[in-house]
Formats: structure tokens, sequence, C-alpha cells
């Protein structure tokens, strides 16, 4: 099934899938994460993957993310063919994604802003690190906090770290997978405000997977899972 997504103002990345799948193991063990799949993003959209576990969400993810390639078709994000890419050229794709798990995946040993700083860390870039990094937790919400170590910050805390962490490099395309699953409902709106907010001044495509209608409900599109394969797609709200 094929499905286009629009929204044209702005200029994040655009993401285009062409028959694309992804499968683990062989023979009898084989499973095909991925099934086929074709649809378009097109620049600054938000866009809501939706379907249960095991449908393929967090493969599909990855594969945007260049962290795993496709076994065959094409998928081309901000007009780099993932699957053909060199490995220069998926790391330079993948600096321009950020990424935000449910797990916050923030590490223990390290302050708030050294969190924030480890993308960009050892990448030459034209900006002050430190400063933006200040920056970012201020505009989460978190000036002041630079010092805390992650264990010193509620999960609602956390995650505007994560968001912040994700930022750092002004990324054209954010992935987010179960961004809101381990926080209650009141502080996953709050997250959810935060990431549709950054989506919106920052000019930023937007891809999020989730269980959560209410969170589905606020993107602009939705795009339905199962078995590896898009069930249906309709926009949210409008653009």
């Amino acid at each position: 099934m094929t499905l286009a997504v629009q929204r044209v103002e702005n200029a994040g990345a655009s993401v285009r899938a062409s028959h694309v799948t992804r499968s683990f193991g062989a023979g009898a063990a084989r499973i095909v994460a991925v099934d086929d799949l074709s649809f378009t993003v097109s620049p600054g959209a938000v866009v809501a993957l939706r379907g249960a576990s095991g449908s393929g969400k967090s493969t599909l993810l990855h594969l945007l993310a260049g962290i795993e390639r496709p076994d065959s078709g094409e998928l081309v994000v901000a007009g780099v063919d993932l699957g053909r890419a060199t490995r220069r050229h998926l790391t330079q794709h993948r600096r321009r994604v950020g990424l935000v798990f449910q797990r916050f995946h923030l590490l223990p040993a390290m302050s708030v802003l050294d969190n924030v700083l480890a993308p960009v860390i050892p990448v030459r870039v034209t900006f002050d690190k430190a400063a933006r990094a200040r920056e970012l937790l201020a505009a989460v919400g978190l000036a002041g906090r630079e010092s805390a170590a992650p264990s010193q910050l509620s999960g609602g805390q956390q995650q505007r770290v994560a968001v912040a962490r994700a930022l750092i490099g002004s990324p054209a395309l954010i992935l987010a997978d179960e961004p809101t699953g381990s926080l209650d409902s009141t502080t996953g709106t709050e997250i959810m405000d935060l990431l549709l907010r950054v989506a919106a001044e920052r000019s930023t495509t937007m891809i999020i997977a989730t269980h959560d209608e209410g969170v589905a409900d606020a993107c602009d599109y939705v795009i339905s899972m199962r078995d590896g394969q898009i069930m249906a797609g309709e926009a949210a709200r409008s653009a």
C-alpha cells in the first residue's frame, strides 16, 4: 500500500520508501519485520506510527535512522539512499537524525549537560557546543539542572533531557519510539506538547511510534501497521 503524507511549508527531511523489506533470521526461523512498505512523508510533517508490539514500528524507525539497512527496496531520507549509502554517508545521515526513546537511555555516570552534549562530542561543528546544550536545556524547562545526575531527575525531566539531546545536532528528522510510554498521562502530554512545539519551531519532520491514541491524535497524520505492513493512513488533524 502506498501512502503520501503531505506538508509543504517548511524544510525538514523528506522520506520516500518504495517496496522496503527487512527481515531477520533465515529459513523457517525468518521473521519479516518490515514487509514491502511504500510511503512518502513530505518535509515538516508530524507522523504517528501505530500498531501492536511486533508490528514493525521500531524496525522501521531503525531503518529510517540508518541503524539497519533494508534487505530490498529503496529508502531515501533527505536525498540519501540508505540502502546504498557508504558507511561515511550513513554516519553523516545519523548526525542529521534526532532519536528519542521510551527508556530515555541517558548515561548515568554523566551530568545532564554532558548527556545532551554526548552526540556532538566527537563531531566538528561551527557552534559552541556547551552554549547550545545550555540553551536547549533552558528551552525544555531544565535551566539550572545542568550539573545534576540523571538519577536526580523525575522520569519526565529525564525525557526532557533526551529531547534536548536529540536536538543538539539541529536534526532535519526526529524519530521517537514510544516517547511517552514510561510516563504518566500528565507528563506524557507535556512531553508530546514539547515535541510538537519543537517540530513546528524548528521545521523538523517527526515520526513517532506510539500505542497512545492521544499521541496519535496530536499528530498531522497516522500510519497504522500490522505484521510489517501499512494498513491505513489518515489525517489526524489539519496540517
